[in-house]
């Protein structure tokens, strides 16, 4: 019973340090694409404030991904009984 519930523990845990991982190299990934590129979508440079609210649009989206995650795993399972 415990080498079982190790196991799930265990599989459960690397399923999360796996979305984690992708989610945060994609993360790094649009902010680094974004300071690189530092143009809006008609071509003219960004300026200071808007490539800050770019950013902060990337980890906004980040951090909702994050929090829906968090929440499907607190979510409780239904009794199929």
């Amino acid at each position: 019973m415990t080498t079982g519930g190790g196991a799930i523990a265990a599989y459960v845990s690397s399923q999360r340090y796996e979305f984690l991982w992708i989610e945060y190299s994609r993360t790094a990934s649009e902010l680094r694409r974004l300071l690189d590129r530092r143009t809006a979508a008609d071509g003219r440079p960004l300026s200071d404030p808007e490539l800050v609210r770019g950013c902060e649009q990337v980890v906004s989206v980040q951090n909702q991904a994050w929090m829906a995650k968090l929440g499907e795993e607190s979510a409780p399972i239904a009794d199929l009984t």
